[in-house]
């Protein structure tokens, strides 16, 4: 009886792990989507804001290549999105800047797209810039640079 009682203790602490395992990753994976629905509902605030402006940015020169969409809007914020986007190089990361219609441009912040090449950048800039009179996303060194320090690879206007 005692041999049954051990066995039985053993499989239900042996349980009671691979249970606690499949609950941890179950809440990272809710944390995850919660994180994810949270970012999508932001994006869509903005992009249905009333007086957001779809601006349409183009790799810079003849350069073929995926485009980039942003939707501003002076109260709500922007919203960058992209599909197919390649990664920059090793120990660089893509900064989107506001370009003011005079002063430096303002950083919108940085990206890495993902596995197969999407970008959703979310940021609320209110308050910290007038209407920008383009954006423009550049390549910069990991981290992001205070100001441009290459010329555009996708560049847009909003007065387009």
């Amino acid at each position: 009886m005692a041999a049954i009682l051990l066995l039985f203790a053993s499989f239900a602490l042996y349980r009671g792990r691979q249970l606690r395992r499949h609950v941890a990753g179950l809440e990272s994976e809710f944390r995850q989507l919660a994180d994810r629905h949270a970012r999508a509902s932001r994006a869509l605030a903005i992009v249905t804001s009333q007086g957001a402006r779809l601006v349409q940015l183009r790799r810079a020169g003849d350069k073929a290549g995926p485009p980039l969409r942003a939707w501003w809007s002076r109260p709500a914020g922007f919203v960058l999105s992209g599909f197919g986007v390649p990664k920059p190089p090793a120990q660089r990361t893509w900064q989107l800047w506001l370009l003011p219609k005079s002063g430096r441009p303002v950083s919108g912040g940085t990206f890495l797209p993902g596995a197969r090449g999407e970008v959703l950048l979310i940021s609320d800039l209110t308050g910290r810039l007038e209407d920008p009179a383009a954006l423009a996303v550049s390549e910069e060194p990991e981290g992001g640079s205070p100001q441009p320090t290459a010329a555009p690879v996708w560049l847009g206007s909003l007065s387009e």
